[in-house]
């Protein structure tokens, strides 16, 4: 939910795809500038799927969702048509109506260069370390240089009015040298979201393409 823009005339940014399949279903949200992707496992019933049709819930339906589904055990059921969704849990059963508009072809965006460099963090240092680097950041400066190189992963950012900031961050990677730019919101929105102790796969090939953080879990 944290991809998604409730501000954009574009108002199927404004809530997350839903995608049902055979076997999982898959959650997609985007402001235009990154996208965010997550995953489960699912039962089809009757054959049940998206189709053509798009399953774009609002994001303040979704925040109402997660809200109302807190046991991760339970089951949960979920039924889309023409233009609304039913989710039904042990405890609650929530209607809501859908965005209306044409969803990204998210598919075409994520990179799949298999040339790109694949590093692993735990969640709880790199977090930290971003934070501390985006100190010095401003509205004008958001961005925050990853400088990959020679076993460690050196983070910078600067601001004519506050100074500079560096973090070095140990990493298994003796290649040649990486430098890309990130913006400290979008990386601090996904890292906010995991547990501290988990691992995630940094996927990085240079400053012109874009960066794809993944988990094992989907």
């Amino acid at each position: 939910m944290f991809a998604t823009d409730t501000e954009s005339s574009r108002y199927a940014l404004g809530g997350v795809l839903i995608e049902f399949e055979s076997d999982r279903v898959i959650a997609i949200g985007t402001d235009g500038r990154r996208l965010a992707k997550m995953e489960g496992p699912a039962q089809s019933i009757d054959e049940h799927q998206s189709g053509d049709a798009m399953t774009i819930v609002p994001a303040r339906a979704m925040q109402l969702i997660d809200r109302a589904l807190s046991d991760a055990d339970a089951e949960i059921q979920l039924a889309s048509r023409g233009n609304d969704i039913l989710v039904k849990s042990p405890r609650a059963t929530i209607y809501s109506r859908l965005v209306e508009g044409r969803f990204p072809k998210w598919r075409e965006v994520v990179p799949k260069d298999e040339n790109m460099v694949k590093l692993e963090f735990t969640v709880g240092p790199v977090f930290a370390a971003v934070r501390q680097t985006a100190i010095v950041t401003t509205d004008e400066s958001r961005g925050i240089k990853f400088k990959i190189a020679d076993g460690s992963i050196e983070l910078t950012s600067s601001a004519t009015e506050f100074g500079d900031s560096r973090v070095d961050l140990p990493v298994a990677y003796d290649g040649s040298e990486i430098v890309i730019t990130l913006d400290h919101r979008y990386l601090g929105d996904f890292l906010r979201v995991l547990e501290p102790q988990k691992t995630v796969t940094f996927n990085v090939k240079d400053n012109d393409s874009a960066a794809v953080f993944e988990t094992d879990d989907g």
